[in-house]
């Protein structure tokens, strides 16, 4: 649906999809000597609103140009009238005025069912009544500052949702890869409802922003000295279940799953990462499952990285070009590397190859090949292992090219704090709502 009202000297196209509430401009006005823009607007039911700003044939001026927005945007609104939206539009876009018919300000209003692409989550405070930590952007390019920027590598959580509800795919590898195990036969898995994916592995910066410490084997054996940008990489040195020897509590969970899988406060530790993100943002993060995992980083692609191309390498240390492009490995570097510096996947999760391996939720077991049957439906993983391992995804920078393919299937006890050994976040659509 989309509505066009002419006011004053300005048009304001309200756009919506149809899964979307009805959302509906009622003033607009530009402030002459600020420039300050102001937008009111009343929304039908509960909402995520976003705003973007459009020049002559609907394109966008870019997330860079509309960054100063305060008010009713870029979070949950209340149904009601009179929201509020202000654009500080000379700071963000300086010298334009905005004159009759260059410009449109579109408003969106996304549902439970169907919310932005992108969930920012703010370290620095407590989600309240009054003061929210979350911000959602339609797309990549209206992250203020992009999601490149440090702060999002050290101070706020960027998520990423994948379009996972109802789509049935093939996972593992084809028996042809190069560097293929056994343990990784493909078979069909569905799901039943996206979900968010964090971009980034959790770094040290955003580690020590949710718990006020760093692991304490996070940088264990690097010389220090030639390590750039401790904050921006990986916290590794991070164990699934609690470790007696580790004194900085760097731990994740227990080990209720699969056991239980509904979310629960006491499955976590209080002092840990995860129960302090809950804390401050009132979400259920916690790792994904393997199969999660899996999906998001091929991205849709079934080659063995996710740049749609294939290893071409088994030999361990050996330098494999493909994975050049993608992540740190063993040919490329001897320590990690601070994220988000190879080519994303196209989903925008980068750093899904190397660097560190991730936990999953996942007990490690083996898988039976399913290509010719009734796909899994959201799969747990194994029921147990005699031994407490589970897997770990993605490879790390000490490890070979085949062993940070998408498919490959690694595993470790629980409490193992390597320094190689780190997470990345997941979250259920909706996030909170």
């Amino acid at each position: 649906m989309q509505v066009k009202i002419a006011l004053s000297a300005f048009a304001a196209t309200l756009l919506a999809c149809s899964a979307a509430a009805d959302v509906t401009i009622t003033s607009w006005s530009q402030d002459p000597a600020t420039r300050k823009v102001t937008v009111t607007y009343d929304l039908t039911e509960s909402a995520i609103v976003t705003m973007d700003v459009c020049t002559n044939g609907n394109v966008s001026i870019g997330g860079e140009h509309i960054v100063s927005l305060a008010g009713d945007v870029n979070r949950e609104v209340a149904a009601g009238s009179g929201h509020t939206i202000l654009w500080m539009a000379d700071r963000d876009w300086p010298g334009h005025a905005l004159p009759a018919g260059e410009a449109t300000i579109v408003l969106r209003a996304w549902t439970k069912s169907v919310p932005p692409d992108y969930l920012v989550v703010d370290l620095r405070m407590n989600n309240t009544a009054t003061c929210s930590t979350l911000r959602y952007y339609a797309d990549a390019s209206a992250i203020p500052g992009g999601v490149t920027n440090d702060v999002y590598k050290t101070k706020k959580l960027v998520m990423r949702r994948i379009p996972a509800n109802g789509v049935t795919w093939l996972m593992g590898s084809p028996s042809g890869e190069t560097g293929r195990s056994n343990a990784e036969p493909e078979h069909y898995v569905s799901f039943d409802a996206d979900y968010y994916m964090g971009i980034y592995p959790v770094t040290m910066g955003q580690f020590r922003q949710l718990c006020g410490f760093t692991p304490a084997n996070a940088m264990s054996g690097f010389d220090m000295s030639v390590v750039t940008n401790a904050d921006a990489h990986p916290a590794g040195g991070v164990s699934y279940y609690y470790n007696s020897k580790d004194s900085s509590q760097a731990w994740l969970r227990k080990r209720g799953w699969p056991v239980s899988t509904t979310w629960n406060f006491d499955n976590f530790y209080a002092n840990g990462p995860l129960a302090k993100l809950y804390e401050i943002s009132g979400i259920p993060f916690d790792l994904p499952t393997e199969a999660r995992w899996e999906y998001a980083c091929r991205a849709g692609v079934n080659t063995a990285y996710n740049s749609g191309k294939n290893c071409t390498t088994t030999d361990e240390t050996a330098k494999c070009p493909n994975m050049e492009e993608v992540g740190w490995y063993t040919a490329n570097t001897s320590t990690t590397q601070p994220v988000g510096l190879k080519l994303p996947n196209d989903w925008g999760l980068y750093d899904m190859h190397g660097n560190v391996w991730e936990w999953c939720l996942d007990f490690y077991g083996s898988i039976v090949e399913t290509a010719s049957s009734e796909p899994v439906l959201n799969p747990l993983g194994a029921s147990s292992n005699a031994d407490n391992k589970r897997v770990r995804r993605g490879g790390g920078y000490s490890s070979g090219a085949r062993y940070c393919r998408s498919a490959y299937r690694g595993n470790a006890v629980d409490t193992a704090n390597y320094v190689n050994h780190g997470f990345r976040l997941c979250c259920p659509v909706p996030a909170n709502w």
